[in-house]
């Protein structure tokens, strides 16, 4: 950026340049052999995903700490009864459950990342990660979420879902 000074008309599309710019991260995946450019969740996508995750999540976490109670009395020569109740609250855990919120996490990935770079070029590609193995396609960019591993999983969410904090940051210093 040339002059950061936006007090003048002639200088909103810098401004506006500058403030879309804030709105996108740049993220190394696959051990740094690509790099991929997402944009950043509006609070209103944050929320949205955050919501869905922590409702499937509130289930899960009272059968978490339940199970977690049980296996502390399992350790040392468990009666039948702890036996029994460990049982019971393994069955009332629904493997959908943890798959929901796998998928919720795959659809925000898919959401946030747009374009990729090898590590060794300067050109960004267009990119679209999908969200099913027989959907992926080399020749036309699609890449299966299930690819990524679980570090370069995070990495996007953390950054997709966590940056918009930082790009109120950014916007906030043109002003100084």
């Amino acid at each position: 950026m040339e002059n950061n000074d936006y007090r003048g008309n002639i200088m909103l599309k810098d401004l506006l340049k500058d403030i879309n710019d804030t709105t996108y991260y740049e993220i190394p995946i696959f051990n740094g052999l690509m790099i991929i450019r997402g944009k950043i969740l509006a609070p209103a996508q944050i929320e949205q995903a955050s919501l869905a995750t922590s409702l499937l999540m509130r289930g899960l976490m009272s059968q978490v700490d339940q199970i977690q109670k049980i296996s502390s009395s399992l350790k040392d020569n468990p009666s039948e009864q702890d036996i029994d109740q460990a049982y019971s609250m393994l069955a009332k855990l629904r493997p959908e459950q943890v798959t929901k919120i796998a998928e919720q996490q795959d659809l925000t990935i898919c959401n946030s990342i747009m374009q990729a770079r090898s590590s060794d070029s300067d050109t960004f590609e267009r990119i679209k990660i999908v969200m099913h193995q027989d959907q992926a396609d080399h020749q036309n960019n699609l890449l299966w979420v299930g690819s990524l591993s679980s570090q370069d999983r995070q990495s996007i969410l953390d950054k997709a879902m966590k940056g918009h904090q930082e790009a109120l940051e950014r916007i906030a210093s043109f002003r100084r």
